[in-house]
């Protein structure tokens, strides 16, 4: 019986080799303090500050056979987005903890993968989402 040590798989990711680097487009985001105010009080919650689009305004329709470039989180209670090649930034929906947190891995598993996705979205949010 021979046996081999195994070898690590790799796979190239088509999707960071067709994507260009972007630079950061303002000063990069201050970390949230034990003294900053609850999530709920803020006025408004961060988003990403990388250029990569505007969201349609209203309305709830599909996008289908895009792919997920980028994805984006803080320190921050129900605030995830996702970089759409070639549509922009779209926030994940966070009205429920655990619909988010299946959004957010279906669409880290749809970046790591390279893999299609269709989602539909309403006002710049997404809701639903498949990845093929």
């Amino acid at each position: 019986m021979n046996l081999e040590e195994p070898r690590p798989i790799f796979s190239p990711d088509p999707v960071a080799a067709a994507t260009p680097h972007l630079e950061p487009a303002g000063p990069p985001l201050a970390p949230v303090g034990d003294n900053a105010p609850p999530v709920s009080e803020r006025a408004d919650q961060d988003m990403p500050t990388l250029p990569f689009g505007d969201a349609p305004p209203g309305g709830s329709h599909w996008e289908q056979d895009r792919r997920v470039a980028a994805l984006w989180s803080a320190d921050q209670d129900r605030n995830a987005w996702v970089g759409i090649a070639g549509v922009g930034w779209r926030r994940l929906d966070g009205r429920c903890d655990s619909a988010l947190v299946a959004l957010t891995m279906l669409a880290a598993h749809a970046r790591e993968q390279g893999a299609r996705v269709s989602y539909r979205e309403q006002d710049g949010v997404i809701q639903e989402l498949y990845v093929w």
